[in-house]
């Protein structure tokens, strides 16, 4: 795959954590969740949102053997590692539990449930507060190591593009719940 199909990739999958954690967010905190909260359609809407953040975010940093993890893109790992740690303000150890934490609802809701339908069924919802961070953080490092990125996107950083999807989301959940 030549370099402008792989940037796509790895935009289009950044953008998609971005997007569905805004969505989720604004669900769960939108005004209208008192009026959807035991709605079943709501309840799985918002849902399917937390859902395809976690495993997007997981194809970057959640598996070693995935195509497009991090690693394949950037060229120094252990620096960029180590800005990541410190943009996250949290040890190397602190982050491999948050992406067991992520791979495991992943693996347990998403993407490998046969295997857990026995033992502990308890799901723990992860936080995407890391996710949203690491993932705005890696997009703005591929654009600053990758020039070609500005001419392919409009977004330079993901924070406006954050904000711009969660009042959009918070919007439409208004205008549900009215």
């Amino acid at each position: 795959m030549d370099l402008e199909s792989r940037l796509r990739v790895y935009a289009d999958l950044s953008c998609e954590i971005i997007r569905n954690a805004a969505y989720y967010s604004a669900g769960w905190e939108s005004n209208g969740k008192q009026k959807h909260e035991d709605s079943d359609f709501w309840v799985n809407l918002v849902g399917n949102f937390l859902d395809i953040a976690v495993l997007s975010w997981c194809f970057l940093f959640g598996d070693k053997r995935a195509e497009f993890r991090w690693q394949e893109i950037i060229p120094d790992h252990d620096k960029f590692m180590e800005l990541l740690l410190s943009h996250l303000k949290c040890s190397s150890e602190e982050f491999e539990d948050y992406i067991s934490c992520m791979r495991l609802y992943r693996d347990k809701r998403v993407a490998h449930r046969d295997k857990y339908l026995v033992g502990d069924l308890q799901i723990v919802y992860p936080c995407l507060d890391m996710a949203i961070k690491s993932t705005m953080f890696f997009y703005s490092k591929l654009c600053e190591e990758q020039p070609m990125m500005q001419e392919m996107y409009a977004y330079s950083e993901l924070g406006s593009f954050y904000a711009c999807r969660l009042s959009m989301a918070e919007a439409e959940y208004e205008k549900a719940a009215s």
